[in-house]
């Protein structure tokens, strides 16, 4: 197993819009696109449909799937692109 840590940020780069509306998409929470620009992480957490979710769905299935969104593929970019 390998373990790699970008210090610099210059691996790779997240894409938050994508992963908030990946999300937003696949957990099938209803937030409008308009709703969506420009939110950072903790305001995305903190929405009524997030919230609402997290008690829905439970404290570990709720981590497990937001953790698996921010490790999907599409979500990371590399500074030049993929």
């Amino acid at each position: 197993m390998h373990i790699f840590l970008d210090v610099d940020g210059t691996i790779a780069s997240d894409n938050q819009t994508l992963y908030l509306t990946l999300c937003n998409l696949a957990l099938k929470l209803g937030i409008a696109e308009e709703r969506l620009a420009g939110l950072t992480y903790d305001e995305f957490y903190a929405l009524p449909e997030v919230t609402a979710y997290r008690e829905q769905a439970g404290e570990q299935r709720y981590n497990t799937n937001i953790r698996y969104y921010s490790s999907h593929p599409d979500t990371a970019t590399s500074p030049g692109g993929h």
